[in-house]
């Protein structure tokens, strides 16, 4: 980490934090204009999709013509820790589809939990995901199960306890869509983590929002819910789900990221639900009690926990957020 980028790096990292918590924020305003979960997503994703190529297609141009003012070749693109063979880029390629898959997948589940419980609730419920991570990673990847991630695990389980214990707007289907979205997006960062290590990251952030545009749009089809006649706020609102929580937040937490390091770009990013529940105050006038409040910072405590402990990936919340060696780096600080 460089020391003059520690401040803009954990800057960026609460911009992209607070700018993903306005995900059920914008979802709502859009189901009110019309628009169903898998319309939203498969706008979100489709504008994501574009932006990031455009992204892409002026990078390459730049690098053209700077190195055509310097007599140079090209410089090659952005490579990970190491240049990967033909057969670990096609490997990588799948797995980036069916990380897109289950980024999709994720969304559904967690668009659906915000038009049954409060946005404030859902954004706690999935911010179980770091601990969830780290189980799977004892399961299936070789990690040990320290104090520190059975104290996570024990503070984690302790905030939900409360969270669910306290009855405002405590709908079980709404509770279980939000659980199963932590379930489905932890998966996605084991996945996307394996997939990232091959893969230029903003080339893996164009496949990764494509995928996903395609799996909503089959989900819409196969559920009859695709409704593109929606009212202007509606558009608006999709609009800044694709630009502001996509398209500025992918971006602001890979650079956070490289400037600061993945563990304390986690870290940060847990002002996303605090963010999330002040804003569903502000424009939905939604209300948390002291239980919820108590039980939400039990589980950030554990989400924090679980991440310094080196077993949430703060790398893969983003589906392009590093490389695979700076994602070590992150295992390595503790």
């Amino acid at each position: 980490m460089h020391a003059r980028a520690a401040w803009p790096g954990a800057l960026l990292a609460a911009l992209s934090a607070s700018a993903f918590a306005l995900l059920p924020i914008f979802a709502r305003i859009a189901y009110a204009g019309g628009a169903s979960v898998t319309t939203a997503l498969f706008l979100r994703f489709t504008g994501a999709a574009a932006l990031f190529f455009a992204i892409g297609r002026l990078r390459a141009f730049t690098a053209r013509r700077n190195a055509a003012h310097m007599g140079a070749r090209p410089p090659a693109a952005p490579q990970t820790a190491r240049a990967p063979r033909p057969a670990a880029r096609r490997a990588g390629s799948r797995l980036l589809l069916l990380a897109g898959v289950l980024y999709a997948a994720q969304s559904i589940l967690y668009f659906s939990a915000v038009r049954a419980i409060p946005a404030s609730l859902a954004a706690l419920l999935l911010y179980l995901y770091p601990v969830l991570v780290a189980l799977l990673d004892v399961r299936f990847g070789g990690r040990r199960l320290d104090r520190r991630l059975v104290a996570a695990l024990a503070l984690a389980l302790a905030g939900l306890a409360l969270v669910l214990g306290a009855p405002r707007g405590a709908r079980l289907d709404g509770v279980l869509l939000a659980f199963g979205a932590a379930v489905v997006f932890s998966t996605y960062v084991l996945v996307s983590d394996r997939a990232l290590r091959a893969v230029d990251p903003l080339d893996a952030a164009t496949v990764i929002a494509a995928a996903s545009a395609a799996a909503s749009l089959a989900a819409a089809a196969a559920s009859s819910t695709l409704t593109p006649a929606l009212d202007a706020p509606a558009w608006w609102a999709v609009a800044a789900l694709a630009v502001v929580c996509t398209g500025l937040a992918w971006p602001a937490f890979l650079t956070s990221v490289r400037w600061i390091g993945p563990t304390r770009a986690s870290v940060i990013s847990t002002v996303e639900p605090p963010v999330t529940t002040l804003a569903a105050a502000l424009v939905f006038g939604e209300r948390i009690g002291a239980a919820q409040a108590a039980g939400g910072v039990l589980i950030l405590a554990g989400a924090v926990l679980a991440t310094l402990a080196g077993g949430a990936d703060a790398a893969a919340y983003v589906p392009a957020a590093t490389s695979a060696s700076e994602r070590r780096v992150s295992r390595s600080q503790t």
